[in-house]
């Protein structure tokens, strides 16, 4: 059985998550609603994993298809074409 997610520890880490994304890369995130997750993706994927430590513990990933992450990258590096993701695209988003 999962556990379930509780929305007060949830909700504010990923409000401050959207907020620091779009800033940065000026794109309005459409988001799902958050849930427990087996990692299995039907595409390629690029994650990002944020570890979180203190009172509560535990990982926040942030998945997103290749495509998108190549998109993401080239805004992040003021409109630099991105045709694969090498350390300098990778270096950009993490």
């Amino acid at each position: 059985m999962k556990k379930a997610l509780d929305v007060n520890n949830i909700n504010p880490f990923l409000q401050s998550t959207i907020s620091v994304f779009e800033t940065v890369t000026q794109i309005t995130l459409k988001v799902g609603k958050p849930s427990l997750a087996d990692f299995s993706f039907s595409k390629p994927t690029y994650t990002i994993t944020v570890g979180v430590v203190g009172q509560m513990k535990g990982q926040a990933v942030l998945a997103m298809e290749v495509e998108n992450a190549k998109e993401i990258a080239s805004k992040m590096m003021f409109g630099m074409p991105v045709a694969e993701l090498d350390e300098i695209a990778c270096s950009a988003l993490n």
